[in-house]
């Protein structure tokens, strides 16, 4: 029995001895052997029994920095299986998912990124959660230019907030790794990873050859052998349920100012229908890597026989300022697809340098380029040319004939000009530099369209919406679908506007919509973005046919002139988050509307503040739409963010109008690849106070309308929070807002403060409306304590109820997103 025991054991030796971590890390005495770490990041008494761990923070002020704590893994073995475990503690509503622990894999020598691999867990704050993953070696290991090393990385997600521990860190051995294959090819470094027989292709392992390396998001077992193109290695999706959608992903950096070609071949098995499929290229902003806008390619359906999907992008131009893109070629499948489909040969090669707007960027004054017939002071500022000096402008008509010219200056790229009396009709005005002998081409002039009579909708000076002459503050909501019931719960509330989103809609009927709002004392702003010759909008194909008229011109002609003299008609909706690059389309349709109705001006909304700049002489109103909360949100980086970029658009006083677009919705309810039960969990509404504290910041930086996203949220069947729950909150919301009205549709600007004693990232300014009476505005940003004191005279009444007047001085006092506001009598 002995004998057979003691054989036994003997022959489990080598598994036992096998099973030994290759790294066992407790954090006690191996500073040495992290690369990063400082001595404040090793933090005694943290660690599972009171032991030292490993301690990561980012906090405001940091939000940007970037920075990875790195050890290298020794003792590992070619082709072999390894399991990584760590254990995890959160702080301040951090999730377990906002903390990247893993593997990254890099080429050596040159140590270039080859790839990641990331553990995940469940948790909750202040609790220790184990986190593991499994990760697989190359074939080859320090063998010259195709080794690698691998190192455990740890770091907070970019955007997130918060502490973290961690502890006992181990690397395992977990078997044999899979055989390098067609299903599971072995690690390649990015240089092996491009075709050498199309070195123009930017896209890496653009026929799967090396597996998934290179792409994100895609399993080992979605390579298929021998399916592609000639036998070849192909990607293979198959899907038998709906309502989870898939973005697959290849990141690369292209050149700014450049179109580039794209697409790839997709095979479809019976039934799969095309448009179900795409591919397409998204740009995000860098750092932070936020949304910036995509192109999809389309095609039609034809099952078993490889379709060709082709399209083209522009490029940003890098915006200074630390802000730049990134690119990523992506292959998208709708959240509905039920089907199966391959795909292969993909790429992304550039075409040829940009025609980017060069100066003049924008007419800042009067909006729109829009001209009463004696004439005014045209102020145009350039993003481009000369910043200071002498300069001069040519105003050219109809027929391509001077008109009127004369010398200039520019001041900080801005030029002011006095027109002089000028006939009703449509004009091009350009600038140019004296230093940098600029041209006059029409592709460097903007349009000035002169009026004969006063509009009826205009942006003052002041940045003010003027409705018949006198100011009115939107104040509404984005919204879908507009029945009766829904326009009823408008009378009698605060909100005097409302954004028709989906105006493309068949069944919607205008007129009937337009005379209930008439009828209500409110406007509508019309939504003509959907129509154009663009691939793609808001997520939504383009429209180029409507109630039997055909091509967006026609389309967008036809409703301009149907309702450009209904008193309902506030303005016209012309774009939602397009990329920069689509900029002569837009300033052409701005162009072609400004002329059929110089009455009302357009608005547009953007979402990457890098790029505000580009953006300004698309509109006559600027938009921008920062949507923050999500479930564990305690800060609101991203409004100031917005807020402060618009700012500088709209060069207030004396520029076009600022409306902002803050979230009232539930991110739930714009997820995909999990259910609606799961989306629930993970996403919140908007809290009251965090409604207003955007407002207020919006407002702060001269924000003059505010229309949020969006009222059909509120309705929709799968959120367990209902109307009769979030209606009270906003309405609340908009009668503050319509309290502050005389402040923030005052001709005196705000005058922003400096407080002292501060904790936290807290902005405050001053108004003054016509009667003399001040108003101090206060947000603070989050995350953690918020604390100011700030001097002004006694006798102002906060309205939140978050500052104490005590010594003479107001002392305001909160934590993460907050805000309050001082009025006087």
């Amino acid at each position: 029995m002995k004998k057979t025991l003691f054989g036994s054991m003997l022959a489990l030796l080598p598994v036992m001895l096998a099973a030994q971590p290759v790294l066992s890390d407790n954090l006690e005495n191996t500073a040495s052997q992290w690369k990063n770490l400082e001595a404040h990041h090793f933090a005694a008494g943290q660690g599972r029994n009171n032991s030292v761990a490993l301690a990561g923070e980012r906090v405001r002020g940091r939000e940007n920095q970037s920075r990875t704590f790195r050890r290298v893994i020794p003792g590992l073995e070619a082709g072999k299986k390894y399991r990584f475990t760590g254990f995890l503690k959160i702080e301040s509503g951090l999730l377990p998912e906002d903390i990247r622990f893993g593997v990254e894999t890099r080429s050596n020598p040159g140590r270039k990124w080859v790839g990641y691999t990331f553990a995940s867990a469940k948790g909750t704050d202040g609790q220790w959660v184990k986190m593991q993953g499994e990760f697989s070696t190359a074939a080859q290991m320090k063998a010259g230019v195709t080794g690698y090393d691998y190192e455990i990385i740890v770091y907070i997600k970019n955007g997130k907030y918060g502490k973290f521990y961690l502890d006992d860190i181990a690397v395992e051995p977990a078997g044999a790794a899979p055989a390098a294959s067609a299903a599971v090819a072995a690690a390649a470094p990015a240089s092996k990873l491009k075709d050498p027989n199309d070195p123009d292709n930017v896209v890496l392992n653009a026929g799967f050859e090396f597996g998934i390396d290179g792409w994100r998001n895609l399993k080992p077992e979605a390579i298929a052998a021998g399916e592609g193109i000639g036998g070849s290695t192909a990607l293979c999706v198959e899907r038998d349920a709906k309502n989870h959608g898939h973005i697959f992903r290849n990141r690369m950096i292209l050149e700014p100012c450049t179109k580039y070609e794209f697409g790839g071949r997709i095979r479809l098995a019976p039934g799969t229908q095309a448009n179900q499929v795409r591919f397409g290229v998204e740009a995000r902003s860098n750092p932070g890597f936020k949304w910036g806008g995509y192109t999809f390619a389309a095609q039609k359906s034809q099952d078993g026989q490889w379709l060709d999907f082709r399209g083209e992008i522009t490029t940003f131009a890098d915006n200074g300022g630390g802000t730049s893109y990134v690119y990523e070629f992506i292959i998208y499948v709708n959240n509905n697809t039920v089907g199966k489909f391959f795909v292969d040969n993909v790429f992304l090669k550039k075409k040829g340098t940009a025609d980017m707007p060069k100066i003049p960027t924008a007419v800042n004054y009067p909006a729109g380029g829009i001209l009463s017939a004696d004439g005014c002071e045209v102020m145009i500022t350039s993003a481009s040319g000369t910043e200071n000096g002498p300069g001069s402008w040519k105003i050219t008509g109809a027929d391509g004939k001077t008109v009127r010219e004369g010398k200039t200056t520019f001041v900080n790229r801005t030029v002011k000009i006095r027109t002089g009396e000028l006939a009703p009709g449509v004009y091009r005005i350009a600038i140019a530099s004296e230093a940098e002998k600029s041209d006059y081409s029409l592709r460097n002039s903007l349009q000035l369209v002169v009026r004969p009579k006063r509009s009826s909708c205009v942006i003052d000076e002041y940045g003010r919406t003027l409705f018949n002459g006198k100011p009115y503050m939107p104040l509404g909501f984005f919204i879908y679908g507009m029945p009766d019931e829904h326009l009823a719960i408008f009378k009698g509330t605060p909100f005097n506007t409302l954004m028709s989103y989906a105006t493309w809609k068949s069944d919607l009927d205008l007129d009937r919509v337009m005379s209930i709002l008439e009828a209500q004392d409110m406007k509508l702003i019309l939504s003509l973005k959907d129509f154009f010759d663009l691939p793609k909008s808001g997520g939504m194909l383009a429209v180029k046919e409507y109630k039997g008229i055909s091509g967006p011109d026609n389309i967008v002609r036809h409703l301009v002139e149907k309702y450009r003299n209904h008193p309902a008609l506030l303005a016209y909706y012309i774009c939602d988050e397009r990329p920069v690059s689509d900029w002569k389309f837009y300033i052409d349709r701005k162009d072609m509307i400004n002329q059929l109705d110089p009455d009302h001006p357009t608005f547009a909304v953007h979402c990457t503040p890098g790029a505000f700049s580009g953006y300004s002489c698309w509109q006559d109103v600027f938009g921008c739409d920062p949507y923050p909360i999500e479930k564990n949100t305690r800060h609101m980086r991203p409004v100031t963010d917005h807020v402060q970029a618009a700012q500088k658009v709209a060069i207030y006083p004396k520029g076009v109008g600022f409306w902002m677009v803050p979230q009232y919705f539930n991110w739930a309810g714009y997820q995909s690849g999990i259910t609606p039960a799961e989306a629930y969990e993970k996403f919140r509404w908007p809290t009251e106070t965090e409604t207003l504290a955007a407002c207020v910041m919006g407002a702060i930086h001269g924000a003059r309308g505010f229309l949020f996203f969006n009222f059909s949220d509120m309705f929709r069947p799968a959120d367990p929070v209902k109307f009769e729950q979030t209606w009270p909150v906003i309405l609340r919301v908009g009668n503050i807002l319509k309290q502050l009205e005389p402040w923030i549709m005052s001709v005196t600007p705000p005058e922003m403060l400096t407080p002292t004693d501060v904790k936290g990232r807290i902005f405050a300014a001053k108004f003054t409306d016509a009667d003399g009476r001040i108003c101090i505005m206060i947000a603070a940003e989050g995350p953690g304590e918020a604390q100011a004191v700030i001097t002004a005279p006694a006798g102002l009444k906060p309205l939140c109820g978050r500052t104490l007047f005590a010594d003479g001085k107001y002392k305001f006092n909160g934590s993460d997103i907050t805000c309050d506001i001082l009025i006087g009598e």
